[in-house]
């Protein structure tokens, strides 16, 4: 879907001979991959899957699999995790709301995507709540005995081999707070930056959903490529990933398919570019009370084959220090 959000348009396939939810994930998970040349864990995860109960009610036929995009890039540009769509015997392939769907598919198949579209309903609120639940507020220190390929990641970034041992060596203090604007969706985030003293503040950044931009002046550790003003065009989005915790009140049943997510099990994902020379994407999730970091250098993203550098961070949340008087 459109606006941030990584779910795309169903498409509708025909598994004969598979009975079990368990076969009918991996069959379906399959066909997207002789289809589209798509991977279940690269591209996509399963987040749910319809039951029984839910086929019977909702009278549509149809027994649907939701899938979401885990990929970044492809969030923005659906064709990217896709084998060329001329190879595939496709003209194109774009992400598409489903209420645009209804209205141009034939009337004979809208009974079963009118199914589709009561039965995702609840489970999008839920993602929605479960957004809203994930919570990285506090400050935050990175853990660099735990961090791994930061020295790399600092090299790819145009850094020296002695400015990237000492960047990846120093403290990196971030603080997270919940964005409490009026017009703020359930998941964005206010993140501020400190430098090694933990008192100066770097910058301000808002993390809201979907596609912005940044104004950017100055030298910078991370986006080492960004020495003097440059427009950042970022996009943010929550993307499903395994490794993450599942969050308090969404556990996933216990007859669910193996390997279906929590919908909780979500990293906050940016992707960050500028131009078509370089890109990153960022993925910010909970694990075992420390915050994890994964970042991915793009070098090329135009590029499908693309140069890809990726790093580890780990973060453990520190009390802010206060004077009394």
């Amino acid at each position: 879907m459109s606006g941030g959000e990584p779910f795309s348009c169903p498409f509708q396939n025909v598994l004969l001979g598979h009975t079990s939810t368990n076969e009918l994930l991996q069959a379906a998970a399959q066909a997207a991959s002789d289809a589209f040349g798509v991977r279940l864990g690269k591209h996509f995860s399963a987040i749910a899957a319809m039951s029984d109960v839910d086929t019977d009610m909702l009278r549509g036929g149809c027994r649907w699999l939701l899938f979401a995009c885990s990929d970044a890039l492809s969030d923005s540009e659906a064709a990217r995790m896709c084998q060329p769509a001329s190879a595939r015997g496709f003209k194109t392939i774009r992400w598409q709301p489903i209420k645009d769907l209804l209205r141009e598919i034939q009337p004979a198949q809208r009974p079963h995507f009118e199914s589709l579209q009561n039965w995702l309903a609840p489970i999008l609120a839920q993602r929605t709540a479960a957004a809203a639940a994930i919570d990285f507020s506090g400050r935050w220190t990175r853990d660099n005995s735990r961090s791994t390929g930061l020295l790399d990641a600092f090299v790819a970034r145009g850094h020296s081999a002695s400015s990237a041992a000492a960047a990846s060596a120093e403290p990196y203090i971030v603080e997270w707070a919940r964005h409490e604007a009026s017009d703020a969706q359930p998941g964005e985030w206010v993140v501020r930056p400190y430098a090694v003293d933990g008192v100066t503040l770097r910058r301000t950044v808002v993390y809201v959903m979907g596609d912005w931009s940044e104004e950017y002046v100055g030298a910078s550790v991370i986006f080492g490529y960004a020495q003097n003003t440059q427009v950042l065009a970022r996009r943010t989005a929550w993307m499903p990933i395994s490794d993450a915790d599942v969050q308090e009140g969404f556990a996933v049943s216990a007859d669910a398919p193996a390997g279906l997510l929590s919908v909780s099990q979500m990293a906050h994902t940016t992707w960050t570019s500028v131009g078509d020379v370089i890109g990153e994407v960022t993925a910010r999730y909970l694990r075992g009370g420390d915050m994890i970091v994964l970042r991915t250098l793009v070098l090329q993203p135009s590029e499908r084959n693309a140069t890809l550098v990726k790093s580890v961070e780990v973060f453990q949340k520190r009390e802010c220090a206060t004077a009394s008087g």
